[in-house]
């Protein structure tokens, strides 16, 4: 693990490496893995993409982060002897210097809270009786988003076995509809046919009454109305399904549109 970018400066930072090397050692016990990220890291909490400087404790494909944070405390200054010198030159010096608190204190973010989220030293405390609470705490999360990647896997599975069971349906459906409409198509074929041989019968008896008239006509006029039952007859071959027209039609369909199936659905 590399440190140079460990957040604790000063007199505690010996301290901050021995207490995140028992985490360590204790986290890696149970099978975790432990890193300090170094670099910008986005992956994982929206409100927290941020990780640098972090530990990450990851199990699986499940990550927790912990932070060790250290206040900086001002301090009056005490001026040095050259400095005191300078100053009745008139230059001056700070009142007060940054110094690194030696109280730490630990966060831990993700995945919720269970007992809680923050440890800090103080006069009466120390971080060291809290390390087993935070390696607890850490483990909670880790085994809290595990459950919930599980679940989301789960309703994942789920969804597309509903969505492949709701393709079979549409399917089925769709296949039922299309035999019947070509069994709809098949019936308005017979219709037609009867239609047909119907109008043909009609036509027939029309010629017929047309020849048996002409008999009673002048010759000029005979041969117009044999030429017109003829006429007629003829229509009535081209339309008659008989004799070799009269069968079930072999129909060579394309796929139907889906409005076209619309309507037989529910058949």
């Amino acid at each position: 693990m590399e440190l140079e970018a460990f957040p604790v400066q000063g007199s505690q930072r010996d301290r901050a490496f021995r207490l995140l090397d028992a985490l360590v050692r204790g986290a890696r016990e149970i099978g975790m893995t432990v890193s300090l990220q170094t670099e910008r890291h986005t992956r994982g909490y929206a409100t927290r993409g941020d990780h640098r400087h972090e530990i990450r404790f990851a199990l699986d494909r499940d990550e927790v982060w912990l932070r060790f944070t250290q206040a900086t405390l001002q301090r009056p200054h005490e001026p040095t002897e050259r400095e005191l010198q300078r100053a009745r030159q008139g230059y001056m010096f700070p009142d007060f210097d940054a110094v690194p608190d030696e109280h730490l204190g630990i966060l831990v973010a993700g995945a919720g809270r269970f007992w809680a989220d923050s440890w800090k030293d103080t006069d009466e405390h120390r971080l060291e009786d809290d390390l087993v609470e935070v390696l607890e705490e850490v483990r909670l999360r880790l085994g809290h988003l595990a459950v919930q990647r599980a679940a989301a896997e789960e309703r994942q599975r789920q969804a597309e076995l509903e969505r492949a069971e709701q393709a079979k349906r549409q399917a089925a459906a769709a296949e039922r509809a299309a035999i019947a409409q070509r069994e709809h198509l098949i019936d308005e074929e017979a219709r037609d046919q009867a239609r047909r041989w119907s109008e043909a019968g009609q036509l027939r008896a029309y010629a017929a009454e047309v020849r048996r008239n002409a008999s009673l006509l002048t010759d000029e006029h005979c041969a117009d109305a044999l030429s017109w039952a003829d006429r007629i007859t003829k229509v009535a071959d081209a339309l008659d399904p008989f004799p070799d027209r009269a069968v079930r039609p072999h129909l060579l369909l394309g796929m139907p549109t889906a409005s076209e199936l619309r309507s037989f659905r529910n058949r």
